[in-house]
């Protein structure tokens, strides 16, 4: 799993890749709406979904795991 935060104007949109390991083909991408910051991304099984939680400046974000669509969300807000 790659998640890439673009860091310069001109950069690609935000996005979340996951990769065969032994041929290193993508398998699915997701685009995400966040500025550029720093997440890493962590898998974890909820009620036997398997889930790739990522956090963000704007937002938290969970993804299936097989197919890398977004399940759940969460603003991140300012007091």
């Amino acid at each position: 799993i790659v998640a890439h935060h673009g860091r310069r104007a001109g950069d690609q949109p935000d996005r979340v890749v996951a990769l065969e390991p032994e041929t290193g083909n993508e398998i699915w991408r997701v685009q995400r709406a966040d500025v550029p910051t720093w997440g890493t991304p962590t898998i974890h099984t909820v009620n036997g979904q398997t889930q790739i939680l990522i956090n963000g400046f704007k937002h938290a974000g969970a993804y299936d795991f097989k197919t890398g669509k977004e399940m759940r969300e969460r603003l991140n807000r300012s007091p």
